[in-house]
């Protein structure tokens, strides 16, 4: 059978969730982070909006947007104190959303619960790295999206240098039993395993690797994106002059080529697609 998973399904709680990029350094902006306060992520949502204007797709008011694995929902909110028509799905149920703008979705059919060309837009952020059937769930995407509709997705790199989820370094593409052992016994944890013996973080870490996520090479990725959208791009400059954070901070402070290289390569994807 085959699955799909937003997030880890297993031992969600055991592992650390990146949400937006840069959502975690607001420290750096003139936002705090505050669990309960929802201006962070309006200024996420006000950021990409500007993002998708320069990619010269304009996100007008009322328009239906979809969070694909909106974990607690904080940006379906976001969007709709913005005025949009905002919709979330995941795997977990989400009390905080009004149950009328949430799907959970299941496993198998894998069917995104909505009506064909029913979006104007759909994003997600840390969340494809997880995906298993990824074409699977592109075709679903596609399905759900609206003709001249656009897409945009930020995932970290397989090759970035820790890990987002285990802190293994280069664990994306370095899964082997004793790489994955190597750092167990030398210390490395991410926050929920702190204080744990090597041989269980190991065990963890191993179980992860093999059912939560799910790292492409950029060339197979791309194929895959192209096979159903015939489009893809990669969109760094975009993000860099518009999103948040110190990683486009220094991208904007500094607009050389091989700065957006090797944020490409060792740490965020982020990929706009549309479709025709």
């Amino acid at each position: 059978m085959h699955r799909i998973r937003l997030r880890d399904c297993a031992d969600m709680k055991d592992f650390h969730d990146l949400r937006t990029p840069g959502l975690k350094r607001f420290k750096e902006e003139r936002i705090c982070m505050n669990d309960n306060a929802l201006e962070q992520y309006v200024y996420v949502a006000e950021c990409m909006t500007g993002m998708l204007k320069d990619l010269g797709f304009s996100l007008k008011k009322g328009m239906r947007i979809l969070d694909f694995g909106c974990g607690e929902g904080e940006m379906v909110r976001a969007f709709t104190s913005l005025g949009y028509d905002a919709y979330g799905i995941d795997i977990i149920d989400c009390p905080s959303l009004d149950p009328a703008h949430f799907r959970k979705i299941g496993f198998d059919p894998y069917v995104l619960p909505y009506e064909d060309d029913y979006f104007d837009f759909i994003f997600s952020s840390s969340v494809f790295e997880h995906v298993q059937n990824t074409e699977e769930a592109l075709r679903e995407i596609y399905r759900v999206l609206k003709p001249s509709g656009a897409t945009l997705h930020s995932f970290p790199s397989p090759y970035r240098f820790l890990e987002a989820h285990i802190f293994v370094p280069f664990g994306g593409v370095l899964q082997s039993d004793a790489w994955l052992k190597l750092w167990a016994f030398l210390g490395v944890r991410n926050p929920f395993q702190k204080g744990l013996p090597w041989k269980e973080v190991y065990e963890r870490n191993k179980g992860y690797c093999r059912d939560g996520i799910n790292y492409y090479r950029y060339r197979e990725f791309r194929q895959i994106v192209l096979s159903v959208f015939g489009n893809i791009k990669v969109v760094t400059k975009a993000y860099f002059n518009n999103m948040p954070g110190g990683a486009a901070r220094i991208g904007r402070k500094f607009p050389i080529p091989a700065y957006g290289k090797l944020f490409f390569f060792f740490r965020e994807w982020v990929l706009f697609m549309r479709k025709k």
